[in-house]
């Protein structure tokens, strides 16, 4: 089988975005990396999600499924598809409360967006057609 330059990009962002997601939703409960300090309004953000007690342990485990569905290839539509929002949220996030750690948060948008165009046309165009 020939390998194209489409399948290579394909895996790639998708060992990415898995090993991104997998990783910091283990860090979730485990908090094995540090996290660089935010500004009072990003933290105040963080502190009010952290209170409700069931956000950040349901984002964090839909992390680990989604990221482990990206990596061993299996649900991979299902998993960028329930990765979207929270990728939105990523973004969303750093434009509006942390500016100078938008690094990562571009990372996310990438891949997830080269998964998105890639398999837009067999799994993701007809969720966009009226009927």
């Amino acid at each position: 089988m020939i390998k194209t330059k489409k399948y290579y990009v394909f895996h790639g962002a998708r060992i990415i975005q898995g090993l991104t997601f997998f990783v910091m939703g283990l860090n979730g409960f485990f908090h094995f990396l540090s996290m660089p300090g935010k500004g009072d309004e990003a933290q105040q953000f963080v502190n009010a999600l952290a209170q409700t007690e069931y956000f950040w342990p349901f984002e964090k485990i839909v992390e680990i499924i989604f990221g482990l569905f990206l990596l061993c290839n299996r649900f991979v539509p299902l998993a960028v598809d329930g990765l979207a929002p929270i990728v939105i949220n990523i973004m969303l996030f750093h434009l509006f409360l942390d500016l100078e750690g938008i690094a990562p948060g571009l990372l996310v948008l990438s891949t997830e967006l080269t998964l998105f165009l890639i398999l837009w046309k067999r799994h993701f165009r007809s969720l966009f057609k009226s009927k």
